[in-house]
Parts: structure tokens; C-alpha cells; sequence
């Protein structure tokens, strides 16, 4: 079974316990980074009715009693939605997770040094533009990636003014 933990893992759990008694969940609003050895902190703030903290979905889209149920559970950590994209939800989570969580582990940068570092951010935006562009390409109804205009960011690789776009 797969150990990845943030990671996509409907397929490798469904082949032990079934399809049909397979959850999945998107975890969207959190934001946490490694500051030290056995130290982590929160960077963001609970969701809200804008930006849910957790998202539940079945793998077939349907909204059931038993994810409603599993939503409940999970509200009272953060916010929690039902949603009927789980898979569009996850591959926009991929795409954050993409652009910024590798850029920081071989570079050893915080988030806001990245994030000011002219040469990280603009391999995050090339990171995010291929990511973007292979999930429309699967076809996936992708959901908004942290405020970001998804066309444009599709666009940042190969067009500079959508990449100055995505820079301001």
C-alpha cells in the first residue's frame, strides 16, 4: 500500500478495502511548514465558507450519506464540504503542492523566501503552468489554486506576459 501521505491514494487503498467502501478527502486551506526538527506550524487560518478547510468526496462524484457523515466528522477540525470533484479538487491541490513544496525542499527556502526569490518563484510558476495543463488535458474541471486565474497560469510557461501577470 502506498505510505504517501498529502498524496493520491484511492487506487492503492480501493484494491485492499473495495471501491465502494473507498472515501476521499482533499485537504485545501491548510498550509503547515516544517520549522525545525519535530516543530510545525500552521500558516494559515481555519477555512471559511470561501475556502473550505477539507473537502470529502465519493471516487464517483455522487454526494452519499456516509461522505455527509465523514464531513461532519472531519468539521470539527477545520471546515469540511462534501464535494461532487474530488478529482479536479486534487489535481489543483497537486498544483499548490507542486510549485512550492519541492522548490523548498531542494532549496532549503521558507515559503516567503521562495515566494521573494525571482528565480524560485519563477520555477514555481513554470512547476504550476505544466501541472494546470496536464489536469485540463485529462480533463478535469480544475478548481481555483490559491487565487490564481487558471488560464493564465496555464499560459506562464510559453507566454511572458502571463507569467509577468502571475508575478505582480
Amino acid at each position: 500500500m502506498s505510505r504517501c501521505k498529502n498524496g493520491i491514494n484511492e487506487y492503492s487503498i480501493a484494491a485492499i478495502a473495495g471501491w465502494e467502501r473507498t472515501l476521499g478527502c482533499s485537504v485545501s486551506a491548510l498550509a503547515a511548514e516544517l520549522v525545525e526538527p519535530a516543530h510545525i506550524v500552521r500558516n494559515s487560518p481555519l477555512g471559511d465558507e470561501r475556502k473550505w478547510g477539507m473537502r470529502v468526496g465519493e471516487l464517483h462524484g455522487r454526494v452519499t450519506t456516509r461522505a455527509q457523515m465523514v464531513s461532519g466528522l472531519l468539521a470539527h477540525g477545520d471546515t469540511s464540504k462534501v464535494t461532487q470533484n474530488l478529482w479536479g479538487e486534487r489535481w489543483s491541490k497537486l498544483t499548490i503542492n507542486a510549485m512550492r513544496n519541492g522548490v523548498c525542499a531542494l532549496t532549503g527556502l521558507t515559503g516567503k523566501q521562495r515566494d521573494m526569490n525571482d528565480m524560485a518563484r519563477d520555477l514555481t510558476i513554470r512547476l504550476g503552468s505544466s501541472s494546470i495543463r496536464v489536469g485540463q488535458a485529462l480533463g478535469l474541471a480544475l478548481e481555483p489554486v490559491g487565487g490564481l486565474d487558471l488560464d493564465l497560469l496555464a499560459r506562464a510557461d510559453s507566454d511572458v506576459a502571463a507569467r509577468k501577470a502571475i508575478t505582480r
